[in-house]
Parts: C-alpha cells; structure tokens; sequence
C-alpha cells in the first residue's frame, strides 16, 4: 500500500540485479501497529479482520464453558 498518492497502483521495488533477487509489491492494506489500514482509510477491512479474530474466541470460550464439559 502507498502512502503517497503520486506513485504508481502497481509498483514493485526489486534489490539486486538478479532475477531471483528480493523485491517489494504493493498491497492493497497493510498492518501496522495492530491497525490494519486501507487505501480509502475506512478501517473496514481492520473491522473485518476483528471479527474473524472474535469469532473464533468466542468460538473456543463457548466449547469451554459448554453443560457437557467438566465432571459428571
């Protein structure tokens, strides 16, 4: 993802001369400090992210604290 909006959609920085030299793509979002942020900075994709993430715990909880776990 690009901060600066000059560059181009579809850019990729390669390191080397080599083709199988390391290089960057661009992405469509990009984590940073737990935030996932888009290019039309609405944070949906980071709402959407949250909700898998919860999804699964409350997933996990709930088998925990089922009536049939536990002693008899």
């Amino acid at each position: 993802m690009s901060i600066k909006r000059a560059l181009k959609p579809n850019y990729s920085v390669g390191f080397g001369s080599r083709p199988d030299s390391a290089s960057i793509t661009v992405s469509k979002t990009v984590k940073y400090l737990g935030v996932t942020l888009d290019p039309k900075q609405s944070y949906w994709d980071h709402v959407l992210s949250l909700k898998d993430k919860n999804k699964e715990m409350f997933t996990r909880l709930r088998s925990v604290t089922s009536a049939n776990w536990g002693m008899g």
